[in-house]
């Protein structure tokens, strides 16, 4: 047996003693709350547990002043965590300073832990190698504990033929990451930071990244220590490295060890100092910075996030607590076992990746990400294949899984997204009808979906915005209709303990923030445009029911959710099927070839109004049908027999060209100005909906065209559609002219 317990900053354990003391926090960063012990081979020994808290507008203890936003204001919320390293599995005791005793209990993922007991007021449990845990006790769901069993690779250190610096007190202060410029990737520089409490060495002003991008403002000390390329951090178990890391220089860069970083740099009074905006109509403080002041707040800075120009760069191991705001901003290609803590104020995102320029990959594998805001990002702008595996993802604001708010890149064939074998939770401390996102008031909206407002108005409430997977589609009619996220897989999932929101929102719905302080993007609201397809949502399941529903909504059929499938989705215990799906899932009629269980949900269907609704029994075989008046019916006319200037645009690149065969049964006269005569041509088409071009239509709009002939053979007649009067989910009712 081996294990590798944490002593922690000043290596001194916590131990069995009665009363916390401040100074406790000064020298080692402790929890005021939590002891730990864990079984080193020769029985039970004390394990150091880091506490990190944050009181809303008021001081906390030590340097950590920062608000807290997520929970009640003045509340003190602390955070606690352990970590070691071991082989086998290990035995944890769980204590409280004071000796107050345990008496209940909740851990998630509640199928890791195993042996589980209270014994004398403690809780014992037995830790897997390679687990992660947040442990509840005793109700309280706000100062909460978090149990890291790493394996013994974690504490590896990486190694070089070059230059490895150890920091020590006398070289922190001018430690440079310039080292030899001929450094190459097999000839890297390691920085190593062992056990104490770290100032990164940077100071506030002007901050450079040559020959990448402009200057970024540092607002203070120790906040965006620029990083070279070619370069490996290690942090050791007990350092405790306080700043943040510009890595805009990246190239094959990483940051590994079982460490600390820690964004205790920003206080709440520092970012009070600069604060933009109009507090009576924003939330609190902390949300008026605009975008480009809040990305230099951001623990990783790298490049945007749509700029895959840097391969090999990867986090892993370290635990990250107390991001001010975004936990990165482009930077990293992979993360494995990478701990994010930052769950007290809005806007601290957790885990997103950009793809490796050199393979085009990226992945966030056995992570850990207790956020206030979105925890793990899938989309985050870019098509390419992403993998997310076995991670564990808390929010108390937004979503555990946010797949995007506005994707404008234009999906290539092919793309595969796979989030397998996750645990997720909303740990919203206010529940349902909570505080509004934006005025910072109780929205007690009726629990019904009639009092929300599909266009997500600047006060929506948090009900809805809220979810536990979320992908909306806001992106513009400017760029081309793929755009979108197209090849998504959400494979066993398990939402964890209180679910306050609904599951899922996969809609095309505004962004429902602006940014009005933006020197660059005042408003960040487009037109709800873009797809989401090849969407497969399986084996997932709830602890508890939702109390809303989830929401499938599409603008139209041009914009709109569309084959998703959906399989063995079990609700608190409750199976949803085709036959309770309204029960579970809120859906109007855009979304299409949407299946549960391989039943098809779709919601077009046969009303007393609208032609075209009517005839959509006849949408995916519709050969002639016979009509009262002008109705003509449109037919697939192979690509041989049309003229050879017929040239059909591709699906989203318009103006399109049908090609068509035009079969009419009059039965009435339609009157002389509507008369077929020798260059006069006016006709009703049905146009049946499909995604198979040669089957039928996606999409239409005025002045699109049709090659049509009056009967199969004759020369076809080149006309453009005027109007469109019906559009349903069986197809497209439009009138043609010559």
């Amino acid at each position: 047996m081996t294990i590798n317990r944490d002593k922690g900053p000043d290596g001194q354990a916590s131990d069995d003693v009665t009363v916390w003391d401040a100074s406790y926090y000064a020298l080692s960063r402790a929890s005021s709350r939590f002891r730990v012990r864990v079984d080193d081979g020769a029985g039970l020994d004390w394990n150091h547990v880091y506490g990190f808290g944050k009181v809303g507008t008021t001081t906390a203890r030590g340097p950590q002043l920062y608000g807290n936003q997520c929970w009640t204001t003045g509340d003190s919320v602390e955070l606690s965590w352990s970590g070691w390293s071991a082989d086998v599995p290990t035995v944890v005791t769980v204590t409280l300073y004071g000796g107050a005793p345990i008496t209940s209990y909740r851990l998630a993922p509640a199928n890791v832990a195993t042996s589980v007991q209270l014994v004398g007021g403690a809780l014992v449990l037995t830790a897997p190698v390679d687990s992660r845990l947040l442990v509840e006790v005793n109700g309280n769901r706000k100062d909460v504990l978090c149990l890291f069993c790493d394996p013994l690779e974690v504490e590896e250190e990486p190694s070089t033929p070059g230059q490895t610096i150890t920091v020590d007190a006398g070289n922190i202060g001018t430690l440079s990451t310039l080292g030899d410029p001929s450094r190459t990737a097999s000839n890297p520089l390691v920085i190593v930071f062992p056990p104490g409490v770290w100032d990164l060495p940077t100071t506030a002003g002007t901050s450079t990244a040559p020959a990448r991008t402009p200057g970024i403002i540092r607002e203070k000390d120790h906040q965006l220590w620029l990083v070279r390329p070619f370069t490996r951090i290690h942090l050791a178990r007990g350092a405790y490295v306080v700043g943040s890391f510009d890595l805009r220089q990246g190239n094959d860069i990483t940051l590994s060890g079982p460490g600390t970083l820690a964004g205790e740099w920003a206080t709440w009074s520092d970012m009070v100092n600069v604060l933009q905006g109009d507090d009576s109509v924003h939330q609190s403080p902390g949300q008026f910075l605009n975008t480009e002041q809040k990305t230099a707040w951001s623990q990783f800075l790298g490049v945007d996030p749509t700029d895959f120009a840097y391969p090999s760069m990867s986090c892993r191991d370290v635990t990250v607590v107390g991001s001010p705001f975004y936990l990165q901003v482009g930077p990293w290609n992979h993360y494995l076992r990478a701990k994010a803590l930052s769950p007290w104020l809005y806007n601290c995102d957790g885990f997103g990746t950009v793809p490796d320029a050199a393979t085009g990959l990226h992945s966030i594998v056995k992570c850990f990400a207790y956020m206030g805001d979105d925890a793990l990002l899938i989309g985050n702008g870019s098509s390419a294949n992403f993998t997310a595996d076995q991670c564990h993802s808390i929010t108390n604001n937004g979503a555990p899984l946010h797949v995007t708010y506005r994707p404008f890149e234009v999906d290539l064939p092919g793309i595969t997204r796979s989030v397998t074998n996750c645990v997720a939770q909303s740990n919203a401390p206010t529940g349902a009808g909570g505080p509004d996102l934006h005025t910072g008031t109780n929205a007690l909206w009726g629990a019904t979906e009639s009092e929300w407002r599909n266009v997500h108005p600047f006060a929506a409430p948090s009900t809805f915005t809220n979810c536990i997977v979320k992908l909306w589609l806001d992106g513009s009619d400017d760029v081309p209709l793929r755009v979108g996220i197209h090849g998504l897989t959400i494979d066993g999932l398990r939402v964890e303990g209180v679910v306050p929101y609904a599951l899922f929102s996969i809609e095309n719905a505004f962004y429902p923030w602006t940014d009005e302080n933006s020197p660059t993007a005042p408003t960040v609201r487009f037109d709800k445009a873009g797809s989401a397809s090849d969407i497969r949502v399986r084996n997932v399941t709830t602890q508890q029911m939702p109390p809303f529903r989830s929401r499938l909504i599409g603008r139209d059929r041009r914009n709109t959710p569309h084959d998703v499938a959906f399989q063995n989705i079990v609700l608190a215990g409750v199976r949803v099927t085709a036959a309770n799906w309204g029960t579970y899932v809120l859906q109007n009629v855009c979304p299409y070839n949407v299946t549960i269980d391989g039943v098809n949900v779709d919601q077009g269907s046969e009303t007393a109004g609208g032609l075209g609704r009517r005839m959509r029994r006849h949408a995916q075989a519709l050969v002639r049908v016979e009509h009262t008046g002008e109705l003509v019916t449109f037919v697939p006319h192979p690509s041989g027999e049309l003229p050879a200037n017929a040239i059909l645009a591709p699906i989203g690149e318009g103006p399109q060209t049908f090609p068509a065969v035009v079969n009419r049964q009059r039965r009435e006269p339609l009157g002389g100005d509507r008369e077929i005569g020798a260059v006069a041509f006016e006709a009703l088409v049905f146009l049946p909906f499909s995604t198979d071009p040669t089957q039928g239509v996606l999409w239409v709009e005025d002045g699109d065209e049709l090659w049509c002939s009056l009967v199969e053979g004759e020369t076809p007649v080149r006309c453009r559609i005027v109007e469109t009067l019906n559009e349903d989910a069986g197809g497209f009712l439009v009138r043609v002219q010559q």
